[in-house]
């Protein structure tokens, strides 16, 4: 019992080789069966009208061969050649100078106007008492007592310090 244990892969190799060579009898033996059935009526053996099939479809083929077929040639249609658009274009470039005086005469208008661009937004803001307010705070209590500074220092920490995963 213990070398059928140690050699379960020789056993399994001749239980697989029996049960192919008995599923080969059986197949031999339905086969002389089947073949015995057909001279006791009289019918052809499976093989012989086979290869008769096959000789009759080669005959047919090389018959058939013996004359190609007739060569077609197909010409594409022609395609229509498109109108060429004449256009008076003296209405586009009237129209294009137009829009060309109109955007001169808006920046002519922003450049007069006192409420407009950075300097006007400067007297707005000069103006509420807010004034310009510096972007970095001076000492490092008044630094910490901002939130944004404080914001900042959190995302610098996460960029420039020491990796999570080596912590």
């Amino acid at each position: 019992m213990d070398w059928v244990l140690e050699n379960l892969q020789v056993v399994g190799a001749i239980v697989v080789a029996a049960a192919y060579w008995l599923n080969q009898a059986r197949e031999a033996k339905a086969a002389e069966k089947e073949r015995q059935r057909r001279a006791a009526e009289g019918l052809p053996e499976e093989e012989e009208e086979f290869e008769f099939e096959e000789e009759e479809i080669e005959a047919e083929v090389m018959g058939r061969r013996a004359v190609p077929p007739p060569l077609v040639q197909v010409k594409p249609p022609a395609l229509p050649v498109p109108p060429v658009l004449t256009q008076d274009n003296s209405t586009e470039l009237q129209r294009q100078e137009q829009l060309m005086d109109r955007l001169r005469q808006v920046r002519a208008e922003r450049s007069a106007s006192p409420a407009s661009g950075a300097a006007a937004t400067q007297r707005k803001v000069a103006a509420k008492g807010k004034g310009v307010v510096s972007a970095v705070p001076i000492g490092l209590k008044a630094r910490l007592r901002n939130r944004g500074e404080v914001r900042r220092a959190m995302v610098l920490k996460e960029i420039l310090g020491k990796p999570m995963g080596l912590e």
